[in-house]
């Protein structure tokens, strides 16, 4: 599942057997890049909070006490002035994980309407950048029939590398890391 407005790796199942077969994998691989406001500290860690519905605000995801179980883990690859480019491998699966956890860190990621910097947001829209920096690059899973891996991967969209570019990093730079 993706977020909307969140881009890259989709896979839908044509059957309910192969989705629940893809569903109950272990060895399921999902990483993201985010660009996030802040500097992630240390460049390196885990993020595990329980997440759960808002207490007040239903539409929206919060960690809270009794939420199910999340866990997140980063990596900085590119630290900018008032920003960061991070790898985030997810061990959990929750509604919106990544884009909580970074934000209850006071990380959001940039262009994320929900749980994002607001002014900061309506700064990107005016600069022609109306849109969540985050983007689901990397997948590898067991074939549902066969027994063998599958590695897929994204390239990053032109939106992210040009504001990447903002900030003097190009995308031949983080592939590199």
């Amino acid at each position: 599942r993706l977020d909307r407005n969140t881009t890259g790796l989709l896979l839908i199942a044509k059957h309910p057997e192969v989705q629940y077969q893809i569903a109950k994998q272990d060895a399921l691989v999902r990483e993201y890049l985010a660009l996030i406001e802040g500097s992630l500290t240390p460049a390196e860690g885990t993020i595990d909070a329980p997440i759960g519905r808002h207490p007040s605000r239903e539409w929206k995801m919060a960690i809270i006490e009794g939420g199910r179980e999340s866990i997140t883990h980063y990596d900085v690859i590119e630290a900018m002035p008032g920003a960061c480019l991070a790898e985030i491998h997810l061990e959990t699966g929750r509604t919106h994980q990544i884009r909580v956890h970074l934000a209850h860190g006071g990380h959001p990621i940039l262009g994320d309407e929900k749980y994002g910097d607001f002014t900061l947001n309506k700064v990107l829209d005016e600069m022609g950048h109306n849109r969540m920096f985050l983007h689901a690059f990397h997948l590898e899973m067991k074939h549902p029939k066969k027994d063998e891996m599958l590695v897929l991967e994204a390239p990053m969209p032109a939106a992210f590398e040009a504001m990447l570019a903002r900030f003097g990093v190009t995308a031949d730079a983080v592939q590199d890391e």
